[in-house]
């Protein structure tokens, strides 16, 4: 399935894959199937079939990875995958969880809502949000009663070290080859968890045991505490977002900002990206034009205070796509008193153009020193006002003269001599005049001279036609086609008189 978007649909006793330009029947059989989920991976299928088993198979059909047979041939209200270890399959008041290491039963008094996850699955109802997943290697490791393994032998050693007992020591050298592997376990199943006492605890586990190796990476629980302090804050039930390490990997925390701004949570998602390091423009200028769509009643002045400040918080930001969603909601004060504070002339000049600002964005234009943008205000101007007001405006700027009068002295002769009228400028307007007649002499002189390397060219060709017609009379056979022709002069010796011609 990669690369290509594919449906599967059961349709009667058959189940159909649809691509986008054909139609596959395919063959399964494991008979009649009445539910059935893809994993997230897509390279398994799970179904539940009508004699109440339940087949995992790969999505080439090929055979049956994992069977279970329930004990009743009632299809579920919902099958989802809980993560890649097991499926989730429920029906009025029961969740069923099946997987390789056999099956678990689950009751609940209150409909249910299954959102299938990378690591395991979302469990919704009227009431509360749950997450099943399956407890990670880790937590296995240390946790598991009468666990010898080396990643629970630090987490011990830490509790006798905290009760100043000498078996601290002894513990880390039952296991000083694989203490690197031990401590990552701690640090690992810290990120797992979702006790911030517990996450505290293990981390310590970690560092103690770190302690003791020189070779681990030393950055490693830095790393993962910066983490979790990130998914400790969106988990906070004020917030509501509660994802598993796993998840917040896959998410990435650019994705996670920008979940915290759509939902009004800009003070987090403005710390958190402070706290990462990554850029906060994304989430102020969110913040900046949600501001001006909610506070219709506060005065232009007051609430351009009240952005600045926040703006100003971060450098380089556009204050022009700001300006922009200013006039969009009729605030076009306001949407001028904020390109005011743009730095960047080439995103200012088009705004203050946009929002009919003509004579400011003029101004501004000029005085960045931009031909570019000189001639994108003139030519703007130039088609809106009328050709009296648009001289008056570019004559007491030097600059906007100058490229306009070189613009039309190349292109538009009759408007520069209106400019020039206009002005009173009559010498510089018999000038242009002037120039005209020349121009017009200029084209006649070119003129001569293409009308005689014409007549040159039409003498040489008629010479050749003659010389080739000469050269067939002195040829034995006349009437041979050209490639004959050349053969016939290099045999007869012509070849020098063809050449000279």
């Amino acid at each position: 399935m990669l690369g290509n978007v594919e449906v599967l649909l059961r349709v009667g006793d058959q189940i159909l894959k649809v691509e986008e330009d054909e139609v596959k029947q395919l063959n399964v059989d494991v008979g009649p199937i009445q539910k059935m989920a893809v994993s997230q991976n897509a390279k398994y299928l799970a179904a539940f079939t009508h004699d109440g088993r339940i087949v995992i198979m790969p999505m080439d059909f090929s055979d049956i990875a994992f069977e279970h047979t329930y004990e009743s041939a009632l299809p579920p209200e919902q099958l989802a995958w809980c993560g890649m270890d097991s499926v989730l399959l429920y029906w009025d008041d029961m969740l069923l969880m099946v997987g390789v290491g056999g099956s678990v039963q689950y009751f609940y008094d209150e409909p249910l809502i299954i959102i299938p996850e990378c690591d395991g699955a979302r469990i919704l109802s009227n009431t509360s949000m749950e997450i099943l997943q399956r407890v990670p290697d880790s937590t296995v490791s240390i946790f598991k009663i009468g666990s010898t393994e080396p990643a629970a032998l630090p987490y011990y050693a830490l509790d006798h070290f905290d009760q100043r007992s000498a078996k601290a020591d002894e513990n880390l050298r039952l296991i000083r080859s694989s203490l690197p592997e031990a401590v990552e376990a701690c640090i690992d199943a810290a990120g797992q968890e979702f006790s911030i006492s517990q996450q505290r605890k293990l981390l310590r586990a970690g560092s103690y045991g770190q302690a003791f190796c020189s070779q681990f990476q030393r950055d490693r629980i830095q790393e993962m505490s910066k983490t979790l302090r990130v998914l400790n804050a969106v988990r906070n039930e004020e917030i509501g977002i509660c994802l598993s390490i796993q998840q917040y990997k896959l998410l990435t925390p650019s994705v996670l900002i920008g979940r915290l701004t759509n939902s009004h949570h800009h003070l987090l998602a403005l710390r958190i990206s402070e706290y990462l390091g990554m850029d906060q423009e994304v989430v102020i200028m969110h913040w900046a034009c949600l501001k001006i769509t909610a506070s219709s009643s506060i005065p232009d002045n007051n609430l351009l205070e009240i952005l600045l400040e926040k703006l100003k918080l971060c450098k380089g930001i556009s204050y022009a796509a700001v300006a922009a969603h200013a006039d969009k909601n009729g605030r076009r004060k306001l949407a001028a008193m904020l390109v005011e504070n743009e730095p960047r002339s080439s995103k200012q000049v088009p705004l203050l153009l946009s929002i009919d600002e003509e004579d400011a964005a003029l101004v501004k234009a000029t005085e960045s020193g931009d031909t570019d943008l000189v001639y994108l205000v003139l030519f703007h101007i130039w088609q809106k006002r009328p050709a009296l007001e648009f001289f008056g405006m570019i004559r007491a700027r030097p600059l906007a003269r100058d490229l306009f009068s070189n613009y039309a002295r190349c292109y538009r002769h009759e408007f520069l001599k209106d400019f020039f009228l206009s002005g009173g400028q009559l010498q510089e307007a018999c000038q242009v005049d002037e120039s005209d007649e020349d121009d017009s002499h200029e084209d006649l002189d070119k003129m001569e001279e293409v009308g005689e390397a014409k007549c040159k060219t039409v003498y040489e060709e008629e010479e050749l036609i003659e010389s080739d017609i000469e050269f067939e009379g002195e040829t034995v056979e006349p009437d041979n086609d050209p490639p004959q022709k050349v053969f016939c002069l290099m045999t007869l010796h012509f070849f020098v008189r063809k050449w000279k011609v």
